[in-house]
This record gives structure tokens, sequence and C-alpha cells, in this order.
């Protein structure tokens, strides 16, 4: 992962809707409770988030922090300590209706099955971006879809391989050589991660089949998150988020990105997080019809 500015991140992408109105709102000296512990001397934790007046949207600042290459193993080891398959089993057999995972998964095939509704599910492909321990394809593949993974987690790949068995690459999304085509794309909880989202979705296009394809994302809900109890100290502000959304900055990552949104929607999972998340297509199919 990169450190970056937010003067770094101006030259480079601006705010998504193009506008300069922003201002350093929130503050951290200390992390908050719910932050996970990534080991940063306290002398040097100092960071923030600048908001952008026009379309509400949060972009952090690390300052001199340095989080290295976080995803490629200590953000998972930081939360699951190595323990993938025990976790795993752990979160597959919560209740429905407390399973953040289950809800986005009957989501997407709500949706797709919807979208999709001339087709065997069978062959629809899915490509899941940065799937961690592989809980999402994994339901996703009980409901009899097609799936494969991307994550830069050697361990999260072993175990994903192994335990939910479906084909996972291990890497960088970005550096992915690979000329399958898919039909459904997911970001969950992903592009919150990276500096320049938008290279991301773009990215994404070359993965896509050219008709009868679309992507979901999911991020943390800044809007909703700034106005509870919590407040700066909500989860959807730690340290490992580069953004954090408005339905409206969603909007236009989309479009900056080559989408044109077909249902975006807000709610609270059952992990209390509050969230937005986004259907969409490729503009260039658009063009062609």
């Amino acid at each position: 992962m990169q450190v970056y500015s937010l003067n770094n991140l101006r030259k480079s992408l601006d705010c998504f809707c193009n506008k300069n109105f922003f201002f350093e709102q929130l503050i951290y000296k200390i992390p908050p409770k719910c932050e996970i512990d990534f080991k940063i001397d306290k002398k040097k934790y100092h960071r923030s988030f600048f908001y952008c007046k026009n379309c509400n949207h949060w972009f952090s600042d690390l300052k001199n922090i340095n989080l290295g290459n976080l995803y490629e193993g200590n953000f998972n080891n930081s939360i699951y300590k190595n323990k993938f398959l025990k976790t795993f089993k752990k979160i597959i057999k919560l209740p429905k209706s407390k399973s953040d995972n289950f809800q986005r998964s009957k989501r997407i095939k709500n949706f797709s099955d919807n979208f999709f509704k001339n087709f065997d599910k069978k062959y629809l492909k899915i490509f899941d971006i940065g799937s961690g321990m592989g809980v999402f394809p994994f339901v996703m593949k009980k409901f009899g879809y097609n799936c494969e993974a991307v994550d830069p987690d050697k361990n999260a790949v072993k175990h994903i391989i192994k335990n939910v068995k479906i084909k996972a690459y291990c890497g960088d999304f970005l550096k992915i050589k690979s000329k399958k085509k898919y039909n459904i794309i997911t970001f969950n909880k992903v592009l919150e991660h990276v500096v320049n989202p938008v290279l991301l979705l773009k990215h994404s296009q070359k993965f896509l089949k050219k008709n009868n394809s679309i992507i979901y994302v999911e991020l943390p809900d800044g809007e909703q998150a700034i106005k509870t109890l919590e407040g700066k100290n909500k989860q959807e502000f730690t340290i490992d988020h580069l953004h954090v959304f408005s339905l409206q900055s969603l909007e236009k990552l989309l479009r900056l990105g080559g989408f044109i949104s077909l249902l975006s929607s807000r709610y609270i999972e059952p992990s209390g997080k509050v969230t937005i998340s986004a259907f969409a297509k490729p503009i260039s199919s658009l063009r062609k019809n």
C-alpha cells in the first residue's frame, strides 16, 4: 500500500467530483478503540481526514505513517493471527440474520437472478477482488455460482484453494495476467483501502464479458458514520481506510471508472457497519446498444 499525503492525491486524482472544496476536519493523535493494532509507534501516530464539501467524500492523510505492504500478510495476521480456517468456520456458522456476508451474498444473488434471468447461474462467472478468507465466494458457490478470487495475501489464497475449493490468484489485481472473462466482478469493502480506486475499476473492464456483465461495489458510508454517536471514532474512519465514501462520491467514482450505476443503496449491517453499495455496468456496453 502506498503512503501518500492529500497534496499527492490531489495531483493525481483531485476529488471524484472534480471540485477542490477540501478542508481538514478529523484529526487523530491516538488510534480509535475499534482500530486494529498495526504496531505503529505511538509517538508517530498522527493522521487526519480531509472532507470534500461538494460531494461529502473523505480523504485520508497518513502524514508520515508507513503501513508498508499491509495487504500482503500483515493485515490478515493482525486480524486473524494466521487462524484462517478457525475464523472462517466461525463466520460461516453465524446465523444468517447476524452475518454481514450472508446479507451481501443474498443481495448480489437477488440482483443477479433478475439481471441474468435468462442465464443458468452455473455458467455465470464471478471474480471476487480482495477475497480475504473467501467467505463471500464460499456462500456464492453454495448458491450455485461459479466463483474465482484474487488476494495479495499468499496465506489467504492457500486457504481459499484448500478450504473453499475454488480457483484463486495471489497478487496485486492490477498485475494479474489472465484472459478469462467474467459476468460479475465484486469489490467487497476493497476500494476504500487503495490510493486510487478509479484504476481498479478501469482495470476490471478487461475481465468483464462484452455483454451482460456487471460489477458490485461495497464501501463504508462516511456520510452516515460521522452522524453516529461514535462519530470520528467509528470503524469506518480507521487507519486502513484511505477513502470513506458518500452516495454522491460513489456515483462519481463509478463514472470515472467507466461505469454507470444501476442500483445504489445504503444500510446498516448486522455488525453495525454503515455501508453503501452499487451495482453498475460498463458505459461502453450502453454505447453499443
